[in-house]
């Protein structure tokens, strides 16, 4: 349970109303969603640990009940010691000293406007401080500015790396940042690439070195990339579920956008995404999160393989069967009596192919027309076509006259 002063965590005194709470709850949550971006893990969960915070503030500060119980136990507890609001340096014997202490203090305490001055100060005095260009330029990057101050963090660092910076890894890192707030793909995967290079074993940068790749639209590569990953690292957690996250981003980009919800609306997309769910290792085994996307997908590939039974498709059939039988049926009366006559084992052969059509090959062929899956009824839906009998009679007729060509030739060459 946390010692911590709700009020001194808002900067506020213990009278303050509703409205000053809910004003500086608003500052502090803006303030720490930053910092949860931050490319130091240790400061970004720093970052959610203040969000957790801030909501039991929020519980406790805006229920009347909550907030009077609060502030008796707060009585019981007597004043709390209060911090030194001047940090203290180290030796406090020079000014270098003192702003470099002050720097340090403004750092640990994400004070990013007070280190844009302390930096600056400190340039003033040395201006080939490694640690204060450094540190300027993370400020400009998180701090919460009301102008662009890209060119200015990207000056900083360049400085940084011009009076020989040995944090390498924490300048790409800024980089990346900035990069991704610009939505430049190309330069982020670039610059994860670089990272993976100064430390190949590290699975955090492979991992997002493939996700970069992925969002700069290299989506084969990608693919190839996870499955490699899992094979150098197969017991590992991170490189299964980044392997489950871009097979899924891969099933999941097949099919169009209609009316605001994603459509599968061909068979060879179906069998697309059915290729990359099989390819997830243990489903059953990933977070709940990832399972419900899984689950998500699946069940839109069987829903759009799915041929729904309705009343009118029902009828279709029925008309579709009886109408291509009524037809088969005239064709072989005619044909009946000169084949009876000229050649029997023609006639038996052809009576037993028309038997095999009308009994076997029609009901097929009257239930693949009547009764489509989904998939096709969306792609009617995107070209703007229904249900067409015209083309659908003309296209049982086709096969039938097809098939009827083909008996007589089969006739004809029985007759020789």
């Amino acid at each position: 349970m946390t010692t911590e002063n709700f009020y001194e965590v808002l900067g506020l005194p213990q009278n303050a109303t509703a409205e000053d709470v809910e004003k500086a709850l608003r500052e502090q949550r803006k303030r720490y969603r930053l910092l949860t971006s931050h490319p130091e893990r240790a400061k970004a969960r720093e970052g959610e640990d203040r969000l957790e915070l801030l909501d039991r503030v929020e519980q406790t500060l805006l229920n009347p009940s909550a907030r009077a119980s609060y502030d008796e136990s707060l009585r019981r507890r007597g004043p709390a010691p209060r911090p030194s609001a001047e940090p203290r340096s180290a030796s406090g014997d020079s000014k270098e000293e003192r702003l470099r202490a002050d720097m340090r203090y403004a750092w640990e305490n994400e004070n990013w406007n007070s280190l844009v001055k302390f930096a600056q100060a400190m340039h003033r005095i040395r201006p080939d401080d490694v640690e204060a260009w450094e540190k300027l330029a993370a400020a400009y990057l998180w701090g919460d500015w009301d102008y662009n101050r890209r060119r200015d963090v990207m000056h900083a660092i360049s400085q940084a790396r011009r009076y020989g910076s040995e944090h390498e890894e924490f300048l790409l890192m800024m980089e990346r940042s900035l990069a991704q707030r610009d939505g430049d793909y190309e330069r982020v995967m670039g610059i994860n690439r670089q990272l993976m290079a100064l430390k190949p074993e590290d699975t955090d940068y492979i991992s997002d070195f493939i996700i970069s790749r992925w969002n700069a639209g290299q989506h084969a590569e990608a693919l190839q990339d996870a499955d490699n990953a899992l094979a150098a690292y197969p017991d590992n957690p991170q490189m299964l579920r980044l392997h489950a996250i871009i097979h899924m981003e891969e099933a999941d980009s097949h099919g169009v956008i209609y009316n605001g919800v994603t459509i599968i609306n061909s068979k060879e997309q179906v069998k697309a995404i059915r290729s990359s769910l099989s390819k997830v290792r243990d489903a059953y085994l990933l977070p709940y999160d990832l399972l419900q996307k899984y689950r998500n997908i699946e069940e839109n590939m069987r829903f759009a393989r799915r041929r729904p039974f309705t009343f009118g498709r029902l009828v279709r059939f029925v008309v579709t069967f009886f109408a291509g039988a009524l037809v088969l049926s005239v064709i072989w009366a005619l044909l009946q009596g000169a084949i009876h006559s000229s050649n029997q084992a023609a006639y038996d052969t052809i009576n037993g192919y028309m038997t095999l059509v009308t009994f076997i090959v029609l009901p097929v062929f009257a239930f693949y027309t009547s009764f489509p899956p989904y998939w096709k009824t969306n792609q009617r839906a995107l070209t703007g076509q229904g249900y067409n009998p015209t083309r659908t009679t003309t296209g049982i007729l086709g096969v039938i006259l097809m098939i009827f060509g083909i008996f007589i030739r089969g006739l004809s060459r029985l007759g020789r």
